[in-house]
């Protein structure tokens, strides 16, 4: 094992034992290369001249690297040639790292005296969670899973990890299904005093985040579990973080609450750009650690296994991306832009609302509760298949949606007008009463 790694090794073992034994054998080799290209490269770009840098591999004039003109036109005058054009640093822009931080403390009062680790930039929040897998999954290894999961947890945590996934159901009635979720836990912990699992809120698929209530009694059942000797790692999907579009909704990250909740529970954030800022494209995204105790030492080892993952993998993550982001944090206007964007997601939930109460569907199918972010999910009657009326409604009508499983549709009304909306919902019923 690389000395850096065993380094590292020890400083997260003597901190946090739970979370050291937490960690994947490939976990406990990864290390950043501090002494290698980029390292050096590094000591370089502070210390040598500009004229005579010669460690990275990037075109340079006037000190500054050179770009085509044609793609720089395209970019606002105030990012300058390196902040559209040059290499990133693998743990990502370091004045972004500490503006998302300070954004994490400013939308979950609770982080306010709370030590957490600096937000590590992924490229988007699927390698944000591919990357903890890394960290934290050997072949084998279970995760605790509702039966509503957005299906790409399947391919990189069951296909690409070899993890084996236990399901609880989601819902009991119209509720999260809190016993399910702590029977699920306690059958894991009983194998091998060891749980992994992922609370993905507001819920792809189904739209659903937890009542006050419910996120207490969420955080009360894995303490329990941590309190029984059980290693816990809870890896908390945020992306759609912000869309609560019910008054009744926990309104702030699990993490908030997790960060220093008991010294066997490991809890890891992963949100971004992509949706919490409309930016899709951008792939933007950011992976934070916390447990209890946390040390500055602590969880910069662990930055610097993950950064080591992902300098092994895809390098580092777009400049110019991470450069317009922290522009438009800097700014605070991205704050006006959210509510606009805000208020016309909740205008679409609320006449997706309308038309649910308004029209009677029960004879062909039935909505799963939903509070929150861009789905919602219906359950076909028993006589139907999803994927025929899937295909049915886009040969017929047109329309797209998608089957999650042999009896539930997706509908993002995220992305339908509102004025769309009903039509939708009525050609979904057509659809269904076709093939009754």
């Amino acid at each position: 094992m690389n000395p850096l790694a065993v380094d590292l090794n020890k400083i997260i073992e003597a901190t946090s034992p739970a979370t050291y034994a937490l960690l994947s054998a490939k976990g406990k080799r990864l290390f950043f290369p501090t002494k290698g290209i980029v390292g050096q490269s590094a000591m370089a770009k502070a210390k040598a001249d500009v004229r005579y840098n010669a460690t990275v591999g990037i075109g340079v004039k006037d000190g500054a690297a050179i770009g085509f003109p044609s793609l720089r036109k395209y970019f606002d005058a105030s990012l300058s040639n390196d902040e559209v054009f040059n290499y990133s640093n693998s743990f990502g822009n370091a004045a972004l790292r500490k503006a998302w931080k300070e954004r994490l403390r400013e939308l979950n009062p609770l982080l306010k005296d709370k030590l957490f680790s600096l937000p590590l930039v992924s490229s988007g929040l699927t390698h944000a969670l591919y990357m903890t897998a890394e960290l934290f999954f050997d072949a084998g290894d279970s995760i605790v899973l509702p039966d509503q999961i957005w299906g790409n947890y399947r391919l990189m945590f069951n296909t690409l990890g070899a993890a084996k996934i236990n399901s609880y159901p989601f819902f009991d009635g119209s509720q999260f299904n809190l016993t399910g979720f702590k029977s699920a836990l306690q059958k894991e912990s009983e194998k091998q005093q060891t749980v992994r699992t992922i609370l993905n809120f507001p819920n792809n698929p189904t739209g659903y985040s937890p009542t006050e209530a419910e996120a207490t009694a969420i955080i009360e059942i894995l303490v329990n579990i941590a309190n029984q000797g059980t290693r816990v790692l809870v890896l908390l999907d945020e992306a759609y973080f912000g869309l609560f579009l019910e008054s009744n909704v926990y309104s702030h990250s699990l993490f908030s609450q997790l960060a220093d909740a008991h010294e066997n529970i490991v809890a890891v954030k992963i949100c971004g750009a992509t949706k919490e800022f409309f930016a899709w494209g951008f792939r933007v995204g950011f992976l934070t650690f916390a447990t209890k105790p946390g040390t500055d030492a602590f969880y910069n080892a662990l930055e610097h296994k993950a950064a080591g993952n992902l300098r092994g993998s895809i390098s580092n993550c777009s400049t110019s991306a991470q450069n317009i982001l922290l522009r438009a944090l800097s700014t605070k206007e991205y704050q006006a832009d959210f509510a606009l964007n805000y208020k016309l997601f909740q205008s679409r939930f609320e006449e997706v609302k309308r038309v649910l109460a308004e029209y009677d569907y029960s004879d062909m199918f039935t909505p799963y509760p939903f509070n929150s972010g861009y789905f919602m999910l219906v359950k076909l009657a028993s006589h139907l298949n999803a994927e025929t009326i899937r295909t049915y409604l886009l040969d017929h009508y047109k329309i797209g949606v998608i089957s999650t499983s042999p009896s539930d549709l997706r509908i993002a009304f995220s992305s339908l007008e509102q004025e769309h909306i009903e039509h939708v919902f009525t050609s979904l019923y057509q659809a269904c009463k076709t093939h009754s």
